[in-house]
């Protein structure tokens, strides 16, 4: 189908960020785990994972710069993962006090011919108190029905909790995400990935370092309906993740991130994965 407003309503969105301060986030990188997103590996066949370029851009009033005189805020961005493909996702959030709530839409592409298109909606709600506790929870579903050729779905639910200690930051995240596709009229895929993950944040004030380090398990599968169904799982636990974060100025950061899956699945000559990027931030009003 032709659909135009979910466009329309994502330029709109666009255009009142610039509004309001915001971080404009620019990353990329590589993704080495992830079922080929040609849909050509079923899930009996042997795993081989693809090298996958993957990537981000973003435009975010970020939750942590609230300040008494904001009421809003908004996040809009552009990306390529391992598991939803290419997708665009705005939503615009309202402050209660420490409570934040949000709204918003998102599209899939599943090719650029714009003949079928994705479109679902996202909610988020998160409580705050900078400096002792935060915890926040999300969700986002297609509202479109899997029916012809080429047609897709998404879903994605994400929690976090976190807390600080001197000159540390813990956080504990879940996030499951789902990928549908109809491939042929005989055959629909199903991608899949939950992970649990925590991490530890080192910081100190007025230094422009930041150092974090993550732990987890994740499980990644992709199910294959064709004439019946059978799935194929892949368990990996991945110690350790990184992030390393450097303030060059208020206006202006960058950081680098990776992680290193170590699967525990029979898969012969792959034991280790891996997946890296570097970002670039540009904030703007300075601060």
């Amino acid at each position: 189908m032709r659909n135009k407003p979910p466009l329309l309503i994502f330029l709109f969105l666009f255009s009142i960020q610039f509004a309001a301060p915001l971080d404009f986030i620019m990353q990329g990188g590589i993704d080495y785990s992830s079922y080929p997103q040609d849909n050509k590996s079923h899930a009996g066949d042997v795993f081989k994972p693809e090298l996958l370029p993957v990537g981000q851009l973003t435009l975010k009033d970020d939750f942590a710069r609230m300040h008494s005189t904001r009421l809003y805020n908004y996040n809009i961005s552009l990306s390529r993962d391992p598991i939803w493909r290419y997708t665009a996702l705005g939503d615009i959030g309202y402050y209660l006090g420490n409570i934040n709530i949000g709204v918003g839409f998102f599209t899939g592409i599943s090719n650029f011919t714009f003949e079928h298109i994705d479109i679902g909606f996202s909610g988020r709600a998160g409580i705050g108190f900078p400096g002792i506790f935060i915890a926040n929870a999300g969700f986002a579903s297609s509202v479109n029905e899997i029916s012809d050729t080429g047609t897709a779905a998404r879903r994605l639910i994400t929690a976090q909790v976190g807390f600080w200690l001197p000159h540390i930051f813990f956080t504990f995240d879940l996030q499951i995400k789902d990928y549908f596709e109809q491939v042929t009229r005989t055959t629909d895929i199903n991608d899949s990935r939950t992970r649990y993950k925590g991490s530890m944040e080192i910081f100190s004030k007025n230094v422009p370092y930041r150092l974090r380090f993550s732990f987890g398990w994740q499980v990644s599968s992709r199910a294959v309906n064709v004439s019946g169904s059978s799935e194929r799982s892949v368990y990996s636990i991945f110690i350790p993740g990184f992030y390393f974060y450097n303030q060059v100025k208020s206006t202006f950061a960058w950081f680098v991130e990776g992680e290193m899956p170590f699967n525990n699945y029979d898969i012969k000559d792959i034991k280790v994965f891996y997946n890296a990027s570097i970002g670039l931030i540009f904030s703007y009003p300075e601060s």
